[in-house]
């Protein structure tokens, strides 16, 4: 649907702009890493690849070595690698973004936060949690100074470093403060009816799972699950991950016919999105 006319949009884009300016330029290069992010958002890794390491080479060419756009082209090119399980290639990627950005931008700027995020989130992926928690902790530092609290990248560095504690380590007490935190601040900025407050609720639910209290875990996940029928709609993933863990809910309380309906409700919808 809406990705195939953004694929071929962004194609012709490309071919315009290699016709008009040629290989070497500002133009060309955006075009193959906007065409790219297409294909990595749709789980296209193979064939966003190639893309992303063109558009660095321009890039490279065009501003020299020590440059945001570099920052960036190389932080998106470690996404890549790290979802293909290249995990050689994409740590010294991600390293050098973060080394451009602290020496173009200095420590305390957004865009520092987010390479220290986007490292974190690597080390995470392979097990160092001791690094990704110091770097998710520098950068929500960042995000208080440079923002305040009430912010959506606040809410969103808090939710990281919870994240890791509650699904990582197993540290629930930790977790749940910085999810509480989290969901309150996303209430107020952005208000109930938005898909990063439904996901706020959604780790908290989950987390009072986790802990056995059922009857906060039910509640939240209840506000969660009809946020996400409404603002997402009923076949969107999130939603059914919503009906997976409210049904959880329920198993564990052993109310199994409420269970049984949400798993198959969930069930339901999945083979009609699969085509099955």
């Amino acid at each position: 649907g809406d990705y195939e006319k953004a694929e071929s949009l962004l194609k012709q884009a490309l071919e315009i702009s290699k016709e008009n300016f040629g290989l070497e330029h500002f133009n060309t290069s955006t075009a193959l890493n906007n065409l790219a992010l297409i294909y990595r958002s749709i789980g296209q890794y193979d064939e966003a690849k190639p893309l992303l390491k063109e558009s660095l080479e321009i890039f490279k060419k065009i501003f020299g070595l020590e440059h945001p756009y570099i920052a960036t082209s190389l932080g998106n090119l470690g996404d890549v690698y790290q979802e293909l399980g290249e995990y050689k290639k994409a740590a010294p990627l991600f390293i050098k973004s973060l080394e451009i950005r602290k020496k173009v931008f200095g420590l305390e700027h957004p865009d520092t936060a987010i390479a220290l995020s986007n490292l974190a989130r690597f080390y995470r992926t392979i097990g160092h949690y001791r690094d990704t928690e110091s770097l998710y902790e520098q950068s929500l530092e960042i995000y208080k100074k440079v923002f305040g609290l009430n912010h959506p990248d606040t809410a969103r560095a808090l939710n990281n470093l919870g994240i890791l504690y509650g699904h990582e380590l197993g540290q629930y007490k930790k977790a749940a403060p910085l999810f509480i935190k989290s969901l309150e601040i996303r209430k107020k900025v952005l208000g109930l009816e938005h898909p990063d407050t439904a996901k706020a609720l959604n780790n908290l639910g989950v987390l009072y799972t986790f802990l056995g209290d059922y009857e906060k875990a039910e509640s939240l996940l209840k506000q969660c699950l009809e946020i996400r029928k409404k603002v997402l709609g009923l076949e969107h993933p999130e939603t059914v991950t919503s009906l997976n863990d409210l049904a959880l809910v329920y198993f564990a309380i052993d109310q199994f016919e409420k269970a049984e309906t949400l798993f198959k409700e969930a069930l339901d919808i999945s083979k009609k999105v699969s085509g099955l």
